[in-house]
C-alpha cells in the first residue's frame, strides 16, 4: 500500500468519525478544536477533563464552551454502560454544569459577545428532558424538595419555557412554599390564558410532560384544598390549549361534575 492511499484511508476514516460525532452532536459554534477532536474521537473523560481545566484557567474563566463540553461528555459517560460506574453522579453533574454554562452564557450574551444557547438548544433540551423524568420520578414518590431540585434545573435551563416554569410553580405549591410557587404559577397561567384566548397554541414536545404534570397536579392541589370552581378554570384552560388531550379531558370532565 502507498503512502498516499494510506492517507487516503485515514482521512476518510477521520470523516466518517466526524460525520458520526455530527449526527449525535456536539457544541454548535465551538471555537476550542481541541475539545471538538476529543469529542470527535470518541474521547469524552478526555474531553471532560481538558474542559474542566479549561475553567480553571484564568485564560477562559469567562467563557461558557467549556461548561457545555463538561455537561455534554457526561450524557454519553452516563449513557456508557462500561463507565457508568464511575459516573455515578454524570446526571446530576451534567444538569450543574448545564446551569453554569447558562449563566456564563447569559452573561456574554447581555455584553453582546458571542453566545452558545440558541444554537445548542437540541442539546438544552436533552438536559430539560432528563431533568423532568427524575423531577417526576421523586415527585410521584412525595418527595417534593427533590423533586424541586430537578424541576429549578428545567425551569432555568431556559426561563422562556412557561412549562418548565409552571410545574416549578406546582412542585413548590406541594412542598409547603406556597409564596414562591404562586409567583410562578401565575406568570404561567397569565401566559396560557392567553394563548388560550389567541388559539394555535403549540405544545413543546420536548417539554409536553411537564404541560401535562403541571396542569393536571394543579388542578388536584386544588381540588384538595376545596378550590372547586378554581380548579375547573385551571383544567379549562388545558383542554382549550390541548383539545386533544384525554387525559386532560377526563380530569375537566371530573371536576365539572363535582
Amino acid at each position: 500500500m502507498t503512502m498516499k492511499y494510506s492517507s487516503v484511508i485515514k482521512l476518510t476514516s477521520l470523516l466518517l468519525i466526524f460525520t458520526a460525532s455530527t449526527a449525535i452532536g456536539q457544541v454548535s459554534g465551538a471555537k476550542h478544536q481541541k475539545l471538538i477532536d476529543l469529542y470527535v474521537m470518541g474521547k469524552f473523560e478526555d474531553c471532560l477533563n481538558k474542559a474542566a481545566k479549561m475553567t480553571e484557567n484564568d485564560k477562559y474563566r469567562s467563557e461558557s464552551e467549556p461548561y457545555l463540553w463538561m455537561s455534554m461528555c457526561l450524557i454519553e459517560l452516563k449513557d456508557d454502560p462500561e463507565l457508568f460506574e464511575f459516573y455515578p453522579n454524570a446526571l446530576k453533574d451534567a444538569l450543574k454544569y448545564g446551569v453554569k454554562f447558562k449563566k456564563k452564557d447569559d452573561k456574554l450574551k447581555s455584553k453582546e459577545e458571542d453566545y452558545l444557547f440558541d444554537d445548542n438548544k437540541d442539546f438544552i433540551y436533552k438536559l430539560i428532558e432528563e431533568a423532568l423524568t427524575d423531577g417526576k420520578s421523586f415527585f410521584v414518590q412525595d418527595n417534593y424538595s427533590k423533586a424541586a431540585y430537578y424541576y429549578k434545573t428545567a425551569k432555568y435551563l431556559d426561563e422562556d419555557n412557561k412549562e418548565c416554569l409552571f410545574m416549578y410553580g406546582v412542585v413548590n405549591m406541594y412542598n409547603r412554599n406556597t409564596k414562591e410557587g404562586k409567583i410562578y404559577i401565575d406568570d404561567a397561567l397569565t401566559y396560557f390564558k392567553a394563548t388560550a384566548e389567541a388559539g394555535g397554541y403549540e405544545i413543546n414536545p420536548k417539554t409536553e410532560q411537564a404541560f401535562d404534570d403541571s396542569f393536571y397536579y394543579y388542578t388536584q392541589y386544588l381540588l384538595l384544598k376545596g378550590q372547586n370552581s378554581e380548579a375547573l378554570k385551571v383544567i379549562g384552560i388545558a383542554v382549550k390549549l390541548t383539545p386533544q388531550n384525554q387525559k386532560l379531558i377526563t380530569l375537566y370532565k371530573e371536576v365539572n361534575a363535582l
